[in-house]
C-alpha cells in the first residue's frame, strides 16, 4: 500500500511482471492485481482470438463472431495462481443490433413465445445479450451487464 502504482516482478513457479494498482480502487486501498486489460481505443490492440471488431463512428469495440444468431464468445484471463479474495473491473458495452437481454434461447414452432428451448437456461449456454464475468470450474457467477432493447420497459409481441 505504500508503494507506488507500476508493474512490478513476481516470482515463483512463473515469474512474471504483473501491474498493481496501489491507490484506492472499488472502495479498497489495499492494492490491486491487474489480472485482465484491454483498451480497444488503442488502434494497435486486436480483440481475443474468437472475437470479431466492430468499428463505428471512431469507437471500436469486440463483439462475437457472429451477432445473427444466438451464440456464445468467452475469453479467459488467467490468475496464474494468484489468490483473491475480491474482483473490482469497468466494463463497457456498446449495442449492435437488438439485443435480447435474458432471452431463454430460441422457441420452438413457428409462433412466438410458445415453447422455450431450456437448454439455452445455464450459466453454461448463452443465457444472456450482455456480458458475464464467471470464475473458477465449475463457473460461478460473478457479475453480469444485460443488454435490452429498451432501458425502462418490457415489449412483448406475444
Amino acid at each position: 500500500p505504500d508503494s507506488p502504482s507500476g508493474y512490478y516482478h513476481i516470482g515463483g513457479k512463473k515469474p512474471s511482471y504483473i501491474y498493481c494498482n496501489m491507490e484506492e480502487l472499488c472502495g479498497s486501498n489495499e492494492g490491486w492485481t491487474r489480472v485482465a486489460y484491454l483498451d480497444m481505443s488503442d488502434h494497435l490492440k486486436e480483440c481475443p482470438t474468437g472475437f470479431r471488431l466492430l468499428e463505428s463512428n471512431g469507437v471500436r469495440a469486440c463483439g462475437r463472431a457472429d451477432s445473427s444468431v444466438g451464440s456464445c464468445q468467452s475469453v479467459q484471463f488467467p490468475s496464474n495462481g494468484i489468490s483473491y479474495s475480491q474482483v473490482c473491473g469497468r466494463v463497457v458495452g456498446y449495442q449492435y443490433s437488438s439485443p435480447d437481454a435474458l432471452y431463454p434461447g430460441r422457441y420452438e414452432g413457428e409462433e412466438y413465445g410458445t415453447v422455450i428451448d431450456a437448454s439455452r437456461t445455464t450459466i453454461n449456454s448463452y443465457y444472456v445479450d450482455g456480458i458475464s464475468l464467471t470464475r473458477g470450474s465449475p463457473r460461478q457467477h460473478v457479475w453480469t451487464f444485460v443488454a435490452g432493447v429498451y432501458e425502462h420497459e418490457i415489449r412483448w409481441n406475444g
